[in-house]
């Protein structure tokens, strides 16, 4: 059974990376971006591009925990220690910003008689707690890294901003998973004994038929979902690598234009010149004669007498 899934997978996906149209589209795509950056020196500012966007990873994840209490609050203003009135440090801006958000509690003022809104402890308890949590970093979030987007290593397929996909310790994953499934069926097969052309024999001949076929079909499905996982992590850095080298690739194009334009002017010059000194050398040779004039001289002579 094991084989069975494992040559049926293999099979399946070599041959849907050979077939599948879409997955060649993007991968090749994908291919000449790389190929693109590293023919161009431009590894250190992908770096530079993968570290804003992982600032920017976060930053988000930073807020969105910060959501979940309140709103209008933002990790960058929590950092941001020269600003007087960050509520991280300034106990006046923290109560103000509680009372105008929300996080606040109504009682009865006893000298006025009046419903007065005061800061609810425990909303802001909750507020300072998160906060302490934003600082110190402690939160989660998925980082890219440079040589995910340049080359193949390992990441979460859980995650679908996926830049890199490790087939071989995914082999290894749905093996053992296959590998427990086995097992178990062949402790339950296991049970059944040899006893003649009985239907204990052909009860176990179609167990194990169907655990054949279960094979099989578990392996295509696996294979499917293979291709699908890396069509998605092509697509997601050729995007990257398409938004990180669109300036380069601009100027690029600008360059190239304006050097044809420089091309094309030098060219117009040096044809206007061959034009004016061939011009030159037909007013030359215009000038002179194509053939000598055939003037006959007489001679006269003269008789003393």
């Amino acid at each position: 059974m094991m084989f069975t899934y494992s040559f049926v997978k293999e099979i399946v996906i070599r041959r849907a990376k050979a077939t599948n149209e879409e997955y060649q589209k993007v991968k090749g795509k994908e291919l000449e971006f790389v190929k693109f950056v590293r023919d161009n020196f431009l590894e250190e500012m992908i770096a530079d591009k993968v570290a804003m966007a992982n600032e920017e990873r976060r930053l988000q994840a930073a807020n969105n925990i910060l959501a979940r209490i309140t709103y209008g609050l933002y990790a960058q203003d929590l950092e941001n220690f020269e600003d007087p009135n960050n509520i991280s440090v300034n106990d006046d801006a923290f109560n103000d910003f509680c009372l105008k958000h929300g996080l606040i509690t109504y009682k009865k003022d006893k000298a006025t008689g009046k419903v007065k809104a005061t800061v609810n402890s425990k909303k802001a308890k909750q507020l300072r707690k998160v906060i302490v949590r934003v600082l110190k970093g402690d939160y989660k979030y998925q980082p890219i890294y440079t040589k995910e987007i340049l080359t193949t290593t390992d990441a979460d397929i859980s995650s679908i901003d996926l830049y890199s996909y490790n087939e071989h310790k995914a082999n290894i994953k749905e093996a053992t998973r296959k590998g427990v499934l086995w097992l178990v069926f062949s402790g339950l097969t296991s049970a059944i004994y040899w006893a003649g052309w009985d239907l204990s024999f052909w009860l176990t001949l179609l167990t194990n038929t169907t655990l054949v076929l279960s094979s099989a079909l578990t392996a295509i499905m696996a294979a499917n979902q293979r291709i699908k996982i890396l069509t998605m992590v092509s697509e997601n850095k050729t995007g990257f690598l398409n938004q990180a080298t669109k300036d380069y690739r601009l100027e690029l194009k600008n360059g190239k234009e304006e050097v044809k334009e420089i091309v094309k002017e030098e060219t117009n010059t040096q044809e206007k010149v061959a034009y004016s000194k061939e011009e030159e050398k037909v007013i030359q040779v215009s000038t002179i004669p194509k053939e000598l004039p055939n003037i006959e001289y007489e001679t006269t002579s003269t008789s003393t007498l």
